[in-house]
């Protein structure tokens, strides 16, 4: 006879076998999915966001290149200096002869620029030396009063082109009489603001010419300006062998050239 499956008595402790296990053991194994599933979702965004927040705080690729370029142009200002020298066996005869030099030379150069220029003086210098003729005993010597005063002509405009010329002509006094101990012309330009003005927009685009040969060869492409630095800024003149960057001017030569430098950065993609 069967037994009856609403008696209690059916199956020892009144569950039937193996019910119970088979659901608990399918449940856990849903659950374990569930979490790995959930765990692969949350690192994969936090790795996202890691990924994100990093493009975003570090430093753009980029390359640095320095721009040049250059101006031929004409000095704008000259200055004349000469050092003359009297002397006198006496102080008041070598400052007579300084006066008399200085005159000549001061309508030597006013001549020269057309009554458009006065030399300026320095405050005289004087020494004294012992001068002492050969058949003369040491007890003998004779104090020789020596002055000596610095002069400076300003030229500019169309007389700059004449200042090598008054120069040159001093040799006219020189043969009249006239001591010169030293005398040099220089040439200086007043200003530069607009020349720089356009040679920062050609070195920047000298630089832009570089900057896009490099990244193209190294794969890459240009992007926008990124920095520009200054580099160098100097005056020298045509054929100078200086090549100095710390901005000296050389104030020998009438023609000058502007050399300008600048560091420029662009970033790349």
């Amino acid at each position: 006879m069967a037994s009856n499956p609403f008696d209690n008595t059916a199956y020892p402790m009144g569950v039937p076998p193996h019910t119970e296990p088979i659901y608990v053991e399918r449940d856990r194994i849903a659950v374990w999915v569930l979490v790995c599933v959930v765990a692969m979702l949350a690192g994969g965004t936090a790795w996202l966001a890691g990924r994100y927040l990093s493009d975003q705080t570090a430093p753009p690729r980029t390359v640095s290149v320095m721009g040049m370029t250059q101006d031929l142009v004409k000095a704008d200002q000259a200055t004349l200096q000469v050092t003359l020298v009297a002397r006198g066996d006496t102080l008041k005869k070598a400052y007579e002869k300084l006066e008399g030099q200085k005159l000549k030379f001061t309508q030597h150069v006013s001549n020269a620029a057309n009554g458009l220029v006065q030399p300026r003086f320095d405050a005289p210098v004087v020494t004294t030396i012992a001068n002492t003729k050969p058949d003369m005993d040491a007890s003998d010597a004779v104090a020789v009063y020596v002055v000596k005063v610095c002069a400076t002509a300003s030229l500019t405009d169309a007389l700059v082109m004449q200042a090598s010329k008054v120069h040159d002509s001093l040799k006219s006094l020189v043969d009249d009489g006239l001591e010169i101990m030293e005398s040099n012309v220089f040439y200086q330009m007043s200003s530069t603001g607009k020349n720089r003005e356009a040679m920062v927009s050609r070195a920047v685009t000298n630089a832009l010419s570089k900057a896009e040969a490099i990244a193209k060869a190294g794969g890459a492409r240009l992007g926008e300006l990124h920095h520009v630095e200054h580099g160098f800024f100097q005056i020298t003149a045509l054929g100078s062998a200086e090549n100095n960057l710390d901005g000296r001017v050389d104030a020998q030569g009438l023609d000058k050239v502007l050399k300008l430098g600048l560091k420029v950065t662009f970033t790349l993609r």
